[in-house]
C-alpha cells in the first residue's frame, strides 16, 4: 500500500475515534477512568496533528478551504440570534 493511502487512512480512523472518546468521556462516572480516556484522546489528537502536517507537506491531504471574513461574520450572527 502506498504511503499516501496509509497516512490518509490513519487520519480518517483517528478522526472517527474522536467521536467514540467524546461519548465515553461524557458518560464516564469514574473520574480516574475519565481522566485516563481524556489523556488517551489528547495523545491521539497530537498524533493526528503530526500526521496531518506530514500529509500536507507531501500534498497527500488538503484541509477545507479557509473561511472568509464574511463567512465568519455570518456564523457569528447566526450563533448570536
Amino acid at each position: 500500500m502506498e504511503e499516501r493511502y496509509m497516512i490518509v487512512d490513519v487520519l480518517e480512523e483517528v478522526k472517527k475515534d474522536f467521536f467514540i472518546y467524546a461519548k465515553i468521556i461524557s458518560e464516564c462516572e469514574n473520574i480516574n477512568i475519565r481522566q485516563e480516556i481524556q489523556e488517551i484522546r489528547n495523545n491521539q489528537e497530537a498524533l493526528e496533528y503530526e500526521l496531518l502536517k506530514i500529509a500536507e507537506v507531501k500534498d497527500y491531504y488538503k484541509n477545507a478551504l479557509k473561511a472568509t471574513e464574511n463567512d465568519k461574520d455570518k456564523v457569528k450572527k447566526e450563533l448570536n440570534d
